[in-house]
């Protein structure tokens, strides 16, 4: 009981507020596509609100707002505010960054009380970044979002990077860039199979190891507060519990269920997507980073298995 207490007081749990549409079109998306009328995304307005009276009877105090994107909704400034007067102590929102770029709707969502902004970053320059999000315009709406976090003292700014197959002869400088913006939290991982065709953006964790390991190094010399996530030591060949996280955290999405996954998506395991479960093979078995890893996604490894992936 104590240990799930700490894990409530320390861990976030989460709300996803779906707006009708989202501006972007990301090549690894399969709701990019995808526009919900106005009763749906009312409702996903409800179900994040009812959650909260839940949330703090469990005793989190963090709480994390997502969806595609959330800042979208019109009544995401009413959301921040409620989850404030609810007497959270942390808010984190998570969006693709473009509609920051205006400046008072992010004053807006500060002074409703967010405290910390994640916003990816697909590219060094905008013929990368909006090859991915297939949407011209979106990097420099989004670095000028990141620029206009950056001008704030009292919100926090943490990216992230997929590794894609549009990025890949990038991502040495995609770390650069943010270096240079001054970002001192990066995330990077990979994109989550949940479409049937990825053969035009997914590179299989078999194949990373060359230009991962080259990454990998880069960030050591330049930023080592940078983590990998979701991704298997062995592909790194180093075991660096600091800087490479591979444990599926298990977000809590409230007693009043958020429908964010189709029937087509769901796992025996409750707020699991499919797509997100991992498993382990037999390059897994006596490996030493296996205590501090999941394993692979279970749907690459069934389509590409391990290549010549070895234990650490």
């Amino acid at each position: 009981m104590n240990r799930r207490k700490n894990i409530q007081k320390n861990g976030y749990c989460s709300v996803v507020l779906n707006p009708p549409s989202c501006p972007l079109s990301c090549v690894f998306c399969p709701s990019s596509s995808q526009t919900l009328n106005s009763s749906e995304s009312k409702e996903s307005f409800k179900r994040a609100y009812k959650n909260l009276k839940h949330f703090k009877r469990a005793g989190f105090k963090k709480i994390e707002i997502g969806g595609n994107d959330s800042t979208e909704h019109d009544k995401i400034i009413r959301l921040v505010r409620k989850i404030k007067k609810h007497g959270f102590e942390f808010i984190q929102l998570s969006t693709n960054g473009t509609k920051l770029a205006n400046s008072v709707f992010l004053d807006d969502l500060v002074s409703a009380g967010i405290n910390r902004i994640i916003i990816p970053i697909y590219g060094s320059n905008a013929k990368i970044h909006d090859s991915v999000t297939q949407a011209p315009g979106s990097f420099n709406k989004t670095i000028r979002g990141i620029k206009n976090i950056l001008n704030k003292k009292t919100v926090q700014l943490k990216t992230h990077c997929l590794l894609l197959r549009q990025n890949k002869n990038d991502w040495l400088s995609i770390v650069n860039l943010i270096n240079n913006l001054g970002i001192k939290e990066l995330d990077i991982s990979i994109p989550q199979l949940n479409v049937d065709d990825c053969s035009s953006f997914y590179v299989p964790l078999k194949n990373l190891r060359p230009a991962i390991k080259r990454l990998y190094n880069h960030v050591m010399k330049t930023n080592n507060n940078f983590i990998f996530y979701e991704i298997p030591f062995c592909v790194f060949g180093e075991f660096n519990t600091q800087n490479i996280k591979n444990l599926t955290p298990i977000s809590n999405l409230g007693k009043h269920k958020q429908d964010t996954l189709s029937e087509k998506y769901r796992s025996s395991k409750s707020n699991l997507p499919s797509y997100r479960l991992k498993k382990k093979t037999g390059i897994c078995k006596g490996c030493r980073a296996s205590g501090h890893c999941d394993g692979f996604f279970v749907n690459d490894i069934d389509r590409f298995g391990t290549g010549k992936l070895q234990r650490l």
